[in-house]
């Protein structure tokens, strides 16, 4: 067996205050992983824009620099509690830059701030292996970091897409196939992923590995017949047209023609609200609008107790991965019935002792499979179904899985006879006290603010005073900043006041004609004044943004005492307008909004500490 380790998870797909069940996966690894004994710090990432105002690349650049050297603090990492699996985590900034979306500036931007880092933390906490989740690019991201530490790289395909993305682009499947070789191990989740990536790759489908994803059979617990609805059918995900949610509903349809008291509940959320309106109405249409609710995301137990009570969970996707939906199904007693996926037919199978696969993605094909289950509800052993789950996807079971790939991976000098009950500590992350976590929040794009604040917690945002431009005149939603100190500057001032300066004298009652003649007479260059004004619009916008954000800093620096508010710039343009107030002394925070929140939440445990147990 091998002693504790240390592990690095690289996961830009990983629970945060604003997006809390993304990556709910990684974080069950995790904490199945830490109930081992093994150590984790998490290095995620978080979007930082280049959006509005055009930077150079030796803006982006200078940014990234400048972040380079506050992702090296040990305060980059924070420990949250209320999502993740309360160990450390950092949210690295990464440059998104839309005019730059190829694969190789993905994996270039996501490797930019990972590799200083991790190369600080493996100083102060020498990391054994690095596990990314996610190819394309959170494993090519951290394949040039595992050969710097000299520790071997185990990836773990999760994107449903990846296999088409390599199968179109042969370079990049060159790439890929790079994480087959050496001290480093490719994983797929199911065997219809590993199928799919070995022909998009060329290899044998025995060069990759397949490892489920954790399932918390301790929450879904099997519940029988007596217990539930047995009209109510269930699907619990995103509502799009990719996880088949049309498809659903037309299948819905046609069962309420024989079946009227059957109703559908949706618990999730739509990508989008133009989306969430479209499914809303083609409900409508369909006849449904009584019989089917479209209901918010649920945390665990929510879901737990909505799968505890309906009769059939339903799962429409096309394609799957895996379907964790359907296997949390399966430990809950709650048989299900799918469309042909992959993933999910693996988990269901197809003797009918779980559910029904459809024979095809058609309305009629799903709602006959749906039928079936409903009138064989009776024939299903709740505790057997829970029983197929616990075997296979149990937390203990995959940790152990993937402890084994580690061991393969690893040298003899690795090993060792047992294990300790501790297991490996984390690194302590220093306090966050009250003078010690003020901040500052430089955001400058004041168009991407409003979507970024919405889900910041009220504790958090009550107080934190926010640098962003003055809003508009009209046209633009007020900021949802209710609480938050906002204070709002025209950096775009000095432009303005040089124009206007040009532009006298005014000469009133005089004719036009006249008074243009007056001013040319008076201002002999002002028509070449103001081309070149107009050259220097920007870098006079950025001198005096570099000047309110300094103005900003200093007021609350003295106000407050100690070093200063951390400045959590949102941006690059944002790190740029801070340069002024970084070289009087400010700490730029090593992350943004998610960093804070964070920090904040962590901060807020009983003893006034943030560290991972």
């Amino acid at each position: 067996m091998l002693r504790p380790l240390r592990i690095l998870t690289v996961a830009r797909w990983y629970p945060s205050h604003d997006v809390r069940f993304r990556g709910a996966f990684v974080a069950d690894l995790v904490a199945a992983l830490g109930a081992m004994g093994h150590g984790t710090v998490v290095a995620s990432w978080e979007p930082a824009l280049v959006r509005g105002r055009p930077l150079s690349g030796a803006d982006i650049g200078r940014a990234v620099a400048a972040w380079t050297s506050a992702v090296r603090l040990p305060a980059a990492c924070a420990a949250p509690r209320a999502w993740g699996a309360r160990v450390p985590v950092a949210r690295l900034p990464v440059v998104d830059d839309a005019e730059h979306a190829g694969w190789r500036d993905r994996v270039a931007a996501h490797a930019a701030l990972l590799e200083p880092f991790a190369l600080e933390l493996h100083r102060r906490w020498p990391v054994d292996v690095i596990h990314a989740h996610t190819g394309i690019p959170d494993g090519l991201a951290a394949a040039g970091l595992a050969d710097r530490l000299g520790v071997p790289l185990v990836v773990t395909e999760h994107a449903s897409d990846a296999s088409r993305a390599l199968a179109a682009d042969p370079e990049l499947a060159e790439a890929y196939r790079s994480l087959l070789h050496g001290r480093r191990r490719l994983a797929a989740i199911s065997g219809a992923s590993r199928r799919a990536l070995a022909d998009a790759l060329g290899v044998a489908p025995s060069s990759i590995d397949v490892v489920g994803n954790v399932v918390d059979t301790a929450a879904f617990r099997p519940v029988g017949i007596e217990g539930r609805d047995a009209d109510e059918l269930l699907w619990v995900g995103e509502r799009s047209a990719k996880k088949g949610t049309d498809v659903l509903l037309r299948a819905m349809a046609l069962l309420a023609v024989d079946r009227p008291a059957l109703r559908l509940r949706l618990v999730g959320r739509a990508p989008t609200q133009e989306v969430e309106a479209g499914l809303a109405e083609a409900a409508a249409a369909l006849g449904l609008a009584d019989r089917v609710a479209f209901e918010p995301p649920a945390d665990r137990a929510g879901v737990a107790a909505a799968m505890a009570r309906a009769s059939t969970l339903v799962h429409p996707s096309p394609a799957e991965t895996f379907g964790v939906v359907a296997a949390e199904a399966l430990a809950s007693g709650l048989p299900v019935a799918a469309t042909p996926s992959g993933g999910v037919e693996e988990i269901v199978g197809r003797d009918g002792s779980l559910g029904v696969i459809a024979s095809s993605h058609d309305p009629a094909d799903l709602a006959r499979a749906v039928a079936e289950v409903l009138d064989r509800r009776a024939s299903f052993d709740p505790a057997a179904m829970h029983r197929s789950v616990d075997e296979r996807f149990s937390a203990r079971t995959v940790a152990r899985a993937y402890t084994g790939l580690y061991g393969d991976l690893l040298g003899p000098g690795d090993e060792a006879a047992g294990q300790t009950a501790s297991g490996v500590s984390t690194p302590e992350i220093p306090a966050a006290g009250p003078a010690e976590d003020s901040a500052l929040v430089v955001a400058l794009g004041r168009p991407l603010l409003g979507r970024r604040l919405a889900p910041v917690p009220q504790s958090v945002r009550t107080g934190l005073p926010i640098l962003t431009t003055l809003a508009p005149r009209s046209g633009a939603a007020p900021l949802p900043a209710d609480g938050a100190e906002l204070i709002e500057v025209d950096p775009d001032a000095p432009f303005q006041a040089a124009v206007e300066r040009l532009s006298r004298p005014r000469l009133a009652g005089v004719p036009t004609g006249i008074a243009r003649a007056v001013r040319t007479l008076l201002h002999p260059l002002a028509p070449g004044a103001r081309r070149r004004l107009r050259d220097r619009r920007d870098e006079l916008w950025a001198a005096e943004a570099e000047r309110l954000v300094l103005a900003a800093w200093r007021s609350r620096h003295a106000a407050g005492g100690g070093e200063g508010p951390w400045i959590v710039a949102l941006d690059p343009g944002d790190v740029l307008a801070s340069r002024a107030a970084i070289g009087a002394g400010a700490r730029l925070a090593p992350g943004g909004l998610r960093w804070l929140v964070d920090r904040r939440d962590a901060a807020s445990a009983p003893n006034g500490r943030s560290e991972a147990t």
